[in-house]
C-alpha cells in the first residue's frame, strides 16, 4: 500500500514538474504569497521577466506537500524545477542569479520576449490592451 502510494504520488509530481519548463511549488500564489521565502523567490524572479511559469500552492495540496521532500530529497519549501529537474529551494535561486549562472539555465520558450514580440503576444492573447506613454518631467 505505502509503496503504490508513493509510486502514483511520484508519477503526479513528475507529470507536474513536466507540464512546464519551470515549474515552482510554493507557498500561496504568485500574487498573494504566504512565507517570506515565497515572497523573496517572486521577487528574485520578476527582474528576469521569466514566461512559461507555472506555479503549485502546496498549502492547497497536503498529499504532494508530503511527497515532494522525498521526490527532490528537499524538505523546505518553495522548490523550483527547471526541464523537469530539481534545482533547490530560494537560497540556490539567489545563489545562480547573483553569480550569473541562472540565465543558462532558464529554456528559451521561458526567457523574456523583445519588446515588438512582447506586445504582439499580448495583442494576441487579450481582446483589450491599453498602450500608456509613461509621463516624464522635462523641468528635472
Amino acid at each position: 500500500m505505502f509503496s503504490t502510494e508513493k509510486q502514483q504520488a511520484f508519477r503526479d509530481i513528475e507529470n507536474l514538474v513536466k507540464s512546464a519548463s519551470i515549474f515552482l511549488f510554493i507557498k500561496g500564489t504568485i500574487e498573494e504569497p504566504k512565507c517570506k521565502f515565497t515572497r523573496k523567490l517572486i521577487a528574485e524572479m520578476k527582474p528576469e521577466g521569466l514566461r512559461n511559469v507555472r506555479t503549485l500552492n502546496i498549502l492547497e495540496n497536503e498529499r504532494i506537500r508530503q511527497w515532494l521532500k522525498f521526490y527532490s530529497e528537499w524538505p523546505t519549501f518553495p522548490q523550483i524545477f527547471i526541464a523537469g529537474k530539481f534545482v533547490g529551494g530560494v537560497d540556490i535561486l539567489c545563489e545562480l542569479i547573483a553569480e550569473g549562472e541562472f540565465d543558462a539555465m532558464v529554456p528559451p520558450e521561458c526567457k523574456p520576449l523583445p519588446p515588438r514580440e512582447a506586445c504582439l503576444e499580448a495583442l494576441k492573447a487579450n481582446k483589450l490592451v491599453c498602450l500608456m506613454k509613461e509621463k516624464h518631467d522635462i523641468t528635472a
